[in-house]
């Protein structure tokens, strides 16, 4: 994950306040591999469960894949984060005219 430990809490909530009721987002990631020049750090799906359950969010769905470049030492983990409908979409509209 190229996002900080220490910045990822931040990150996560400016991410799930621009969700609507009953919305998802999804999240890909995979681990560094040793020797990787670019800037990553190691990220593991409790850690994203945690942050989802504090800001009222859970994760629907996680998956494993294999690399689609067919690199080997890959492995990708995908995850469906989703906020949970509150119910306000099917209540009726009320109209009041004074």
């Amino acid at each position: 994950m190229h996002l900080a430990p220490a910045n990822r809490r931040r990150a996560f909530r400016k991410l799930v306040t621009l969700l609507k009721p009953g919305a998802w987002m999804a999240i890909s990631f995979r681990q560094p591999e040793p020797g990787n020049l670019r800037s990553m750090f190691p990220c593991h799906v409790d850690e994203l469960e945690q942050l989802a359950r504090i800001h009222g969010a859970f994760i629907e769905r996680v998956e494993t894949a294999s690399d689609e470049l067919a690199r080997t030492g890959v492995e990708w983990t995908r995850l469906i984060i989703r906020l949970p409908d509150d119910g306000t979409g099917a209540l009726p509209v009320i109209v009041i005219s004074f």
